[in-house]
């Protein structure tokens, strides 16, 4: 007579609580990591129908009235950050896009022909679409 074997090792073998282990560990612990590499951006690039202004987005804060062609916008720059306060777009999805900060975000306002990107300096020779 075999002896009695209990549920946990009828359902599980190592290899599945070692495979289930990493898998939580790694669901756990990415965040983080995403968190610490993801790198605030460089400069700042705002394009509009008056011309283009690229400044470094950490040393600079100021209100900026954007002409475009329904009328004037106004963005903000402070701390690191960017957004668009408010435009004379009929969406208003440009000013529902709230702040931006890191490398490669963007707000466009296309009815107002306006674009305020971040770019960083990268370091590595790839961008984010060759990874």
């Amino acid at each position: 007579m075999s002896p009695r074997r209990s549920i946990a090792d009828r359902l599980f073998t190592w290899s599945d609580l070692i495979l289930i282990l990493s898998i939580l560990f790694i669901a756990i612990v990415s965040p983080f990591f995403i968190g610490v590499y993801s790198q605030m951006g460089g400069e700042v690039v705002i394009e509009y129908e008056g011309g283009r202004i690229i400044k470094p987005l950490n040393n600079w804060a100021e209100r900026l009235e954007l002409k475009g062609p329904l009328g004037v916008s106004l963005a903000e720059v402070e701390r690191g950050r960017v957004r668009m306060i408010s435009s004379p777009c009929p969406g208003k999805v440009c000013t529902h896009s709230g702040w931006i900060s890191k490398r490669g975000q963007s707000i466009v306002c296309v009815p107002n022909r306006i674009i305020i990107r971040i770019n960083g300096r990268a370091k590595e020779k790839y961008d984010a679409l060759s990874r």
